[in-house]
């Protein structure tokens, strides 16, 4: 004699309130049934009188039955409904179901930290552009415009993926933008984008580090706006001189 194990087997399974006849059909919809089940509508018919089923099921007067494989099995209210490995469908008592299944855990679709942070960046860009009244050329010049963030800014493996770590690629501006045009972000566009991701982090891990962090590079953008409008005033600024 031999000792067995038995396989690990994951299902999909819905259970039966005595209602969701609609939820029930939409779950055990096949291609013979499934446009039928989409125009279903049952809003008004709480009790039919008329005999509704699909391939896998019939529903009249309240009571639904599965068709298994062993025939025709009444499924009682709380009884969940297991589609089986090989399509077939049969009704499992809920103490025996909650024994025997643990529900998967889902995965939160969130989206991450870096992408927030580039959102935020790109969004804050474009409430800035639109409340300014700025000619075409002017945007393209501007290194910070929401276009050239987004041709200067690449993120790969965005997705929430366990396991996949996000890329994130900045191309910086080299050489003076009066000589060779926008072809990179600037060093405040880095610093804004770390103070985004940050704060992303604070939100859900909130702690007097990631605050001070934060209250730091908030200065830092101060004091580079400023050399940017003292640059400004000087008539240097885009150009190759101190």
């Amino acid at each position: 004699m031999k000792n067995y194990t038995k396989k690990p087997v994951t299902i999909q399974a819905l259970q039966w309130n005595g209602e969701n006849i609609k939820e029930m059909a939409k779950f055990m919809a096949t291609e013979k049934d499934g446009t039928w089940v989409q125009d279903l509508d049952l809003e008004d018919l709480k009790y039919p009188r008329t005999t509704l089923q699909g391939e896998h099921w019939i529903f009249a007067h309240t009571i639904l039955m599965i068709k298994t494989l062993e025939g025709d099995m009444i499924a009682s209210k709380g009884d969940y409904i297991i589609r089986g490995v090989k399509g077939e469908y049969y009704p499992c008592k809920p103490d025996i179901f909650e024994m025997t299944y643990d529900a998967e855990q889902q995965e939160v679709d969130e989206p991450r930290f870096v992408v927030k942070a580039l959102d935020k960046l790109l969004a804050e860009e474009q409430e800035h552009f639109d409340k300014e009244i700025l000619g075409e050329r002017t945007i393209i010049g501007n290194p910070s415009s929401p276009q050239n963030l987004k041709r200067n800014i690449n993120i790969q493996n965005a997705k929430n993926q366990k396991g996949v770590p996000p890329i994130v690629s900045f191309t910086i501006q080299s050489d003076p933008i009066s000589e060779v045009g926008v072809n990179g972000v600037q060093v405040l566009d880095l610093i804004r984008y770390s103070t985004f991701l940050i704060d992303a982090l604070n939100d859900k891990f909130p702690c007097e580090e990631n605050q001070n962090t934060l209250l730091c590079l908030t200065e830092a953008i101060y004091w580079q706006q400023e050399r940017t409008l003292n640059r400004q005033k000087r008539g240097v600024e885009g150009k190759n001189e101190a």
